[in-house]
């Protein structure tokens, strides 16, 4: 089942800090959309990565 409000809410947040550490080049581009991939499996919301919450191969 996919997170509800409070989850996404919490997801959010969580990406537009990762956003905001990689556009200040604290974080490389992989980096940043591997946490923000983790953030999202953590918070229910994985299936919408690859239809479902299990982790997959990354190219990074």
């Amino acid at each position: 089942m996919r997170g509800g409000p409070w989850d996404a809410g919490q997801a959010i947040e969580e990406i537009a800090a990762i956003v905001a550490e990689w556009t200040d080049g604290l974080m490389e581009s992989g980096e940043a959309l591997k946490a923000i991939r983790e953030v999202l499996i953590r918070h229910n919301f994985g299936e919408l990565l690859d239809g479902s919450d299990e982790e997959a191969e990354l190219p990074f």
